[in-house]
């Protein structure tokens, strides 16, 4: 019982990961793409000489290719905690020193 649950909770711990992340992503592509086209464009002589520090990686395909990366890997982990909410949990065996009906 206590597998179940444990691994209940790490695929619902993994998937809300998963999905911070993928709200990480979406802001960067919506407020920093515009910036990222145009310093991705821009020569390193105009950044260096307006001291322009900037992450280079960061550029548009990049970043599309992250949120692909992102998606494919919810779709997974929503798929897995589907699964795992569609079984059942085992049941409770109680031994003859775990009787429910004894009081303490």
């Amino acid at each position: 019982m206590l597998h179940f649950i444990r691994r209940r909770a790490l695929l619902m711990c993994t998937l809300s990961e998963l999905k911070i992340e993928e709200d990480y992503w979406k802001h960067v592509a919506d407020e920093a793409m515009p910036t990222v086209r145009w310093l991705s464009q821009a020569s390193k002589d105009i950044t260096k000489r307006n001291s322009i520090n900037w992450d280079y990686p960061r550029t548009e395909h990049n970043i599309r290719h992250r949120q692909k990366l992102i998606y494919n890997k919810l779709q997974q982990a929503e798929a897995n905690l589907k699964v795992h909410l569609q079984q059942s949990p085992p049941s409770a065996k109680f031994g003859n020193n775990c009787d429910p009906s004894t009081k303490y």
